[in-house]
């Protein structure tokens, strides 16, 4: 069994690397899959508009 810090490195190079998810989407998937709360498709979708932000510190 992976540790936490292994399924989330695997995880960001799945979804961000692999599948091109933006950090805000990578992020809700992760935390949702290591705290078992579901994840309504609405919420994904907000966060696409939040694509490229850390890149210039726009949190």
């Amino acid at each position: 069994m992976e540790s936490a810090e292994e399924y989330i490195r695997n995880e960001v190079h799945r979804l961000y690397w692999l599948y091109d998810e933006n950090c805000a989407r990578t992020t809700l998937r992760i935390l949702s899959s290591l705290f078992t709360i579901p994840l309504e498709s609405q919420t994904l979708d907000a966060a696409s508009g939040l694509h490229g932000g850390g890149g210039y510190r726009a949190q």
